[in-house]
């Protein structure tokens, strides 16, 4: 299935557009939102919780929280600048979302409790790398601290989760008794079949991610579509997947 996910991704996609990141799993926390094109006009959106003269909004929920985010947009549909909005009952939190690129429009993801300490944490894709069409992104994961958002940050700057790839080289992450576990897969033969593997472990420390340990391996498969190469190109945490290979909702 992986293998041909990423042909048809490769074949349909092209310049300034992306693969809609979409639910992977049964989960009711996971929002797919509307389908829209990196680089398209953004349609106005008119909703008593935003901002007047925004478009090209998405959002995740747990419980009674809710995370918007949204471009404000020109009167083209343009996006000019990216934002966050986080809403519980009448409390609400704006912040300005870094990124946001003709080639790269910003999107809510997923809400998970990746540090099992019982509060939501909230996965916003970032940015889309250009790769001969393949799809692969950028996620920031933020965390509550003291009713506050923030990205997590690692060395003095967020922490981008990559996940998707091309045929030979997959990056995604895990969820593993409260740790963050970024993997990275690379083949090394001409047929796929074998893979150099690697682990890293990132306790979450307040907003700051702390490096655990760093592990490799080489995983051996007998066919591309193996499902265990998939977890190397894909986002597992908390009971939720979610994949750049998904298709588009109906």
């Amino acid at each position: 299935m992986l293998f041909w996910a990423l042909m048809m991704m490769a074949a349909c996609s092209g310049p300034g557009r992306s693969a809609p990141l979409v639910e992977a799993s049964s989960s009711a926390r996971v929002a797919p939102g509307p389908t829209y094109s990196n680089g398209a006009p953004c349609d106005p959106v008119r909703d008593p919780r935003l901002p007047a003269g925004i478009g090209c909004v998405t959002s995740v929920a747990s419980g009674d929280r809710r995370l918007f985010v949204y471009a404000s947009i020109d009167d083209a549909g343009n996006p000019k600048s990216w934002h966050l909005r986080l809403i519980e009952g009448d409390r609400q939190e704006d912040r300005a979302l870094p990124g946001g690129t003709v080639a790269s429009y910003p999107r809510a993801v997923a809400v998970t409790d990746v540090d099992d300490d019982g509060s939501p944490d909230w996965w916003v894709k970032v940015r889309d790398y250009a790769s001969h069409g393949a799809p692969w992104g950028g996620l920031f994961l933020y965390v509550e601290r003291g009713g506050t958002i923030a990205p997590l940050r690692y060395q003095g700057a967020p922490l981008v989760i990559d996940f998707g790839g091309i045929t030979r080289l997959g990056e995604g992450a895990a969820c593993r008794d409260g740790d963050l576990v970024l993997l990275r897969a690379e083949a090394k033969d001409r047929r796929n079949l074998r893979w150099a593997t690697s682990e890293r472990r990132f306790a979450i420390e307040g907003r700051s991610a702390r490096l655990v340990d760093r592990t490799q391996s080489t995983l051996v498969i007998e066919d591309y579509n193996d499902p265990d190469l998939d977890p190397y190109y894909e986002v597992t945490c908390d009971g939720v997947s979610f994949s750049v290979f998904a298709p588009p909702p109906d």
